[in-house]
């Protein structure tokens, strides 16, 4: 598992091996951290990440993250 997030900056592989959402992941960064989910891996906004992502992925990271739940 270590490699996973080494290796992986995708936020909706680090809320789906913890079964968590991307927004409670995001609470607890911005708690514990000082700063967003999406800050730490270096996008400026939720909505600059969330186009990426699906132009990376092909779909949206909701429906990719319902994947890792099946």
């Amino acid at each position: 598992m270590k490699w996973i997030f080494r290796y992986n900056r995708d936020i909706t592989v680090y809320a789906a091996r913890m079964d968590t959402s991307i927004s409670a992941l995001n609470k607890f960064a911005k708690a514990y951290l000082g700063r967003s989910v999406y800050e730490l891996l270096g996008f400026s906004d939720l909505p600059y990440f969330s186009r990426w992502f699906k132009q990376r992925n092909g779909v949206t990271a909701k429906v990719y993250r319902k994947g890792f739940k099946t």
